[in-house]
C-alpha cells in the first residue's frame, strides 16, 4: 500500500464517519436520497482504490508476492472488498420504501472498520 492509496483510504473512512454522524444526529438536511447517492460515490471510491491496489499486487515480482509486503496488499484488498460489500449493504438500506436507520449506520460503520483495517496494511 502506498501512501497515496492509505491517504485516499482514511479520507474515505472520514467521509463514511461524517455520514454516520449526520443520520445519527437527524440532520434536517440529510435525505434519503443523498444518503443512498454518498453511499453509492462512496463504493465506487473504495472500488478504485480496490482496483490499484490489486493492480500493484499483480505487477508484483512473483517473489515479492509471498513476502510480507504480498500478504499486505492481499490483506488490504480483502479489506476494501468487505467495506464495499458493506457499503452495498447500507445503500441497499436506504433504498428501501422505509429505510432503518439503525440498519444502514450499522452497515456504515463496519465499512469504515473494514477502511480502517485497510488503512493499517
Amino acid at each position: 500500500m502506498n501512501k497515496t492509496r492509505r491517504k485516499a483510504i482514511s479520507d474515505l473512512s472520514t467521509l463514511v464517519s461524517s455520514l454516520i454522524g449526520d443520520l445519527q444526529n437527524e440532520d434536517p438536511e440529510v435525505s434519503w436520497p443523498d444518503t443512498k447517492s454518498a453511499i453509492d460515490g462512496h463504493h465506487s471510491t473504495a472500488e478504485g482504490i480496490r482496483d490499484e491496489e490489486q493492480e500493484y499486487l499483480d505487477n508484483m515480482p512473483e517473489g515479492l508476492k509471498n513476502s510480507e509486503k504480498g500478504e499486505n496488499a492481499q490483506n488490504a484488498i480483502t479489506a476494501l472488498e468487505t467495506a464495499m460489500d458493506k457499503l452495498e449493504e447500507a445503500a441497499t438500506a436506504a433504498d428501501d420504501d422505509a429505510p432503518d436507520m439503525e440498519e444502514v449506520t450499522g452497515a456504515l460503520q463496519e465499512a469504515q472498520d473494514s477502511l480502517d483495517e485497510a488503512e493499517g496494511y
